[in-house]
């Protein structure tokens, strides 16, 4: 296979803000690379149980930091480990960074991680990029103009039924998280659709399936009922009408009845029992 000349990527009818932050994004990868080549030297360390970050992160990211600042020194940056240190500090301009996501996976060697990079103007995300060093996969998207990978246009799939779908998810690792609902609601989902995965790094999981298979997003623990019903629904083209979308108050954590019964709201009825129901 022939490799992809990394200039390539850096196109006059790109963003100049999205060029800048591909940039950033190919240093960091190129520093990722050069690191898995003997990623049993690379210290590492322990922000929390389950939790790690390695010198890889601290110079990939300050890698990114200086790029991005080198061509706007007046934005500001909100970065993974240093946190807003760096950049203007009232600045419309943030720069979200997470130089290595996928830290676990990177240094027990399993190649599934990647850069993140995104813009923010006044609240608002403008430009992204997320890029896989591993294979040299670059996903950028600019707001109001679609999303690429490797400057191909990609779509989510034409997959309507849940158990057409594969489900990418992240599973609680830090203690004190509730590992028993989350199990059963897991067994919940499986049986309902083509499969579960955890691949380990929440930007690739984001997006790699709008280039090859349908995402839908496992709910987040204290998310309520009602935003993870429409986000279910709205990420496989399933219609829930709003009416069936109600907790018991706000902010609820939805239960594991309530997330069973949703799922099978949005099965598709038979015609037969459809015409039934509508007699």
């Amino acid at each position: 296979m022939l490799a992809r000349n990394p200039a390539q990527f850096m196109s006059s009818n790109l963003h100049p803000m999205l060029n800048v932050a591909i940039k950033a994004a190919r240093a960091a990868g190129a520093i990722i690379n050069r690191a898995a080549l003997d990623v049993e030297s690379v210290r590492i360390s322990q922000k929390q149980i389950n939790d790690f970050v390695t010198e890889v992160d601290h110079a990939s990211e300050q890698a990114i930091i200086e790029t991005l600042l080198t061509a706007y020194p007046g934005h500001g940056i909100l970065a993974e480990e240093s946190g807003s240190q760096h950049g203007a500090k009232n600045s419309d301009y943030i720069w979200i960074i997470d130089p290595l996501d996928g830290t676990t996976n990177f240094i027990h060697g399993f190649p599934v991680y990647c850069v993140s990079i995104a813009l923010s103007f006044k609240g608002k995300i403008e430009q992204a990029v997320v890029y896989d060093p591993s294979r040299n996969d670059l996903f950028t998207a600019t707001k109001g103009r679609g999303a690429f990978l490797n400057e191909r246009r990609i779509r989510v799939s034409k997959r309507t039924q849940l158990k057409e779908c594969l489900i990418s998810t992240g599973f609680p690792f830090r203690p004190g998280d509730n590992f028993k609902n989350d199990l059963a609601m897991m067994g919940d989902v499986m049986q309902r659709t083509a499969g579960l995965r955890r691949p380990g790094s929440a930007a690739l999981d984001l997006a790699r399936p709008t280039s090859w298979i349908r995402r839908n997003a496992w709910p987040a623990r204290r998310a309520s009922t009602v935003r993870w019903c429409r986000s279910l629904a709205s990420t496989a083209n399933l219609p829930v009408p709003a009416k069936r979308l109600r907790c018991a108050r706000p902010g609820s954590t939805p239960t594991r009845k309530t997330r069973l019964r949703t799922l099978h709201r949005m099965q598709p009825r038979p015609a037969t029992q459809a015409k039934t129901r509508h007699s």
